[in-house]
């Protein structure tokens, strides 16, 4: 039951993609946004997305 090759998806997998991902979009905000021209707007609507998409991972991983 829910084992390997099950096609059931595991929670611990699930979360440790969904950190994976926060990582990659903090790590992008960093690089490609604080070190940028772009304005403090600009970066402000960067990190509400990435939060944005933080809180959907959440709400899945809290259905499995």
């Amino acid at each position: 039951m829910g084992g390997q090759g099950s096609g059931r998806k595991s929670v611990k997998g699930e979360a440790i993609k969904c950190l994976l991902n926060v990582q990659t979009e903090i790590i992008d905000l960093i690089y490609s946004g604080f070190d940028s021209n772009r304005s403090r707007e600009e970066l402000k609507t960067m990190a509400r997305e990435i939060f944005n998409r933080i809180k959907v991972t959440l709400e899945e991983i809290e259905r499995l």
